[in-house]
């Protein structure tokens, strides 16, 4: 269900296990409990029709207006637009969640996304304030950090919560920033599967990766190596041929050794310099010219 409210500009959103009237009604008295919390009270609902008679009693128990858009006219309710943007914004968070991610956890990082979501909308009373700021007040990161939901991590295991020699570290799935807890996040443990907080974390983002040996790779080191054995080797039980050929080898090793090394430092100088050093040595010059 997504609800939202003019004045804050704010979107609200629960999950409901099915359509049913009765997970609609319970799905609305969670959200309008956690708009009172933010000391929001509408006094008036509009929505579509499939509002059944027992959803209409219990608008009108809770003391709110409704009202009721023509038969299959959505855009006359401003909420369809807040579920399209919904919709958009939630795709692009399990978008960018780790490929192993469990996607049956989604409603469990529903809470973390709309708070991102907020975070980036501006309240209409306001329009220099951020629906966040407006909800729940200045956000302080140093105490609540976000980060990027669904990445792996590797959370640490509390020395009496583990045996003597087992590792110190288990896998786990962001689901989000605990809220109640000074720079902590709430965790997936696949191992247990069941949720977890933990402020000791290792965030394993996609840009984290193991860097694997190319087939050029494989032949430079072997190269090197076989440059290091035959390098002061001088056997003594060998005949003049061999000899002869060992070295015309290590000449060959030698030679391929330093044409590696001198492709690499190539490679390095050539790369460019970061667009925030340029910007600077523009600005460097600037200053001089002046």
């Amino acid at each position: 269900m997504v609800l939202t409210e003019i004045d804050t500009n704010s979107i609200w959103v629960e999950a409901m296990k099915n359509k049913t009237e009765g997970e609609m009604i319970l799905a609305r008295r969670r959200a309008l409990a956690c708009m009172k919390r933010c000391e929001i009270l509408p006094k008036k609902q509009v929505l579509d029709n499939e509002a059944s008679a027992n959803y209409k009693q219990e608008m009108a128990e809770s003391g709110m207006a409704y009202e009721l858009v023509p038969p299959d006219i959505h855009r006359r309710n401003l909420a369809e637009k807040a579920i399209q943007t919904w919709k958009d914004h939630f795709v692009a968070v399990l978008s960018g969640t780790a490929d192993s991610f469990p996607m049956h956890l989604w409603d469990r990082v529903l809470q973390q996304a709309e708070l991102q979501l907020a975070m980036l909308r501006q309240t209409n009373t306001n329009p220099k304030v951020s629906t966040y700021t407006q909800l729940y007040g200045p956000h302080n990161y140093n105490a609540k950090p976000f980060v990027p939901i669904g990445m792996e991590a590797m959370v640490h295991d509390k020395s009496n919560k583990r045996k003597t020699f087992a590792q110190h570290c288990s896998k786990g799935y962001v689901l989000g920033t605990s809220m109640e807890h000074y720079r902590c996040w709430e965790l997936w443990s696949p191992k247990t599967r069941s949720t977890r907080i933990s402020e000791t974390v290792f965030f394993k983002h996609k840009y984290i990766t193991n860097p694997p040996a190319t087939p050029t790779d494989v032949i430079i080191a072997a190269t090197n190596r076989m440059a290091e054995a035959l390098k002061n080797h001088k056997p003594d039980n060998m005949c003049e041929t061999s000899v002869q050929a060992l070295a015309r080898l290590e000449s060959l090793v030698n030679n391929a050794t330093l044409t590696n090394n001198k492709l690499q430092i190539k490679q390095v100088d050539n790369i460019p310099a970061p667009r925030v050093q340029k910007a600077r040595r523009k600005i460097v010059d600037h200053i001089s010219r002046r």
